[in-house]
């Protein structure tokens, strides 16, 4: 099992849905507010919500250019993190993104036996 850190960058340190913004910037390494910056640029881009896999999909595959990949059906992100212990991944799960940093998950909650992921970018 990935191991599990419990990880909240919000300003505030308020447990809010800010999930997106917590993890892109962890996962490359770039200051929260820079984040968020850029996700309403994104957002003014695509003309979706910040949120939205479409505003941080396009930030992070085409402006990043990171490599974005599908799971196998059934995969968890424990899976996906056994494949890649040693990269850092930025993993989409329905309703959810997380990162994962050299096997280990850092988020408010542990992720490890979820199915429900739709893609995953490697950032390093």
């Amino acid at each position: 099992m990935a191991d599990f850190h419990y990880y909240n960058a919000n300003i505030n340190e308020e447990r809010i849905s800010d999930c997106v913004t917590r993890a892109i910037s962890l996962g490359l390494g770039l200051k929260y507010t820079v984040v968020g910056n850029l996700l309403d640029l994104a957002s003014e881009h695509t003309g979706y919500n910040r949120i939205s896999i479409d505003s941080y999909g396009y930030l992070l595959t085409d402006v990043f250019c990171l490599p974005i990949f599908y799971p196998k059906r059934g995969q968890t992100v424990e899976d996906i993190i056994d494949e890649y212990p040693h990269n850092t991944l930025i993993i989409r799960l329905e309703g959810h993104l997380v990162t994962a940093i050299d096997a280990c998950i850092w988020d408010l909650f542990d992720s490890n036996d979820r199915e429900d992921i739709t893609c995953y970018w490697i950032a390093k």
